[in-house]
């Protein structure tokens, strides 16, 4: 397995979007503290609770930068595979116990379903899959 180091190599410089005013993120540790000041206004914004920190942010990535859910490589060129900050349950805030790292797709799937929605739509394109056969 490469080490975090070597995973990290690609994103050394990594450009984020015009939001942030085209400023780029020179290193990992300051893609956290980013990610938690933006998550954090956002938090904010929308009254939900936020109680995460940079370091938090940083022990829960991924250590085989890997979105768990769809098993794909984060890519910060692609924005469907970057990482995502998603909470489990949308009914909760940013708490520790509620926030995983997924891919962008995987975040944007799961934002527009439940669980049960999205089993639904799976067993009926493996019917037609199977159909096929």
């Amino acid at each position: 397995m490469n080490s975090y180091q070597d995973l990290l190599k690609p994103y050394q410089s990594i450009s984020i979007s015009k939001e942030t005013r085209k400023k780029t993120v020179s290193n990992f540790k300051n893609y956290f503290f980013y990610k938690h000041m933006r998550t954090k206004k956002s938090a904010k914004d929308r009254n939900l609770t936020y109680s995460l920190s940079p370091e938090f942010l940083k022990l829960i990535f991924p250590k085989d930068f890997q979105c768990p859910a769809l098993k794909q490589k984060f890519n910060f060129n692609d924005r469907w595979l970057t990482p995502s900050l998603d909470r489990i349950n949308n009914y909760i805030g940013y708490e520790k116990e509620n926030v995983i790292w997924v891919s962008q797709r995987a975040n944007s799937i799961k934002n527009t379903a439940d669980a049960n929605l999205i089993l639904k739509i799976a067993n009926y394109y493996s019917s037609l899959k199977n159909a096929e056969n």
